[in-house]
């Protein structure tokens, strides 16, 4: 198993939309092994959201409740991954997901 971050937005809904780029650019969404792995990521992140606002930085921190963990299964060809959280269930196409945030 494994775990991602997902951000309610405005207009995408749940979406995972952490990532980063590999050596060769292309932008990998970020997964992380454990539970606890992606808690502390997202407390990190909330702590350092709170000193950006609090150095004026930012006008405001994002809200707790935008953001959830949920467990995600890896297919075995790498280009799909299942999604399950608490009541929804989707197949998401990574290389159009990749797409559609550039838009």
């Amino acid at each position: 198993m494994a775990y991602e971050v997902q951000e309610n937005c405005l207009f995408g809904g749940w979406t995972n939309t952490w990532s980063y780029e590999d050596d060769n650019g292309v932008t990998i969404p970020t997964i992380f092994d454990t539970r606890e792995d992606a808690e502390a990521e997202l407390d990190w992140f909330f702590q350092e959201m709170q000193e950006a606002f609090e150095s004026g930085n930012m006008t405001d921190v994002p809200d707790h409740y935008d953001f959830r963990i949920v467990e995600i299964t890896p297919k075995e060809d790498n280009d799909f991954y299942h999604v399950q959280a608490e009541h929804e269930s989707m197949l998401i196409d990574k290389e159009l997901e990749a797409w559609v945030r550039t838009l």
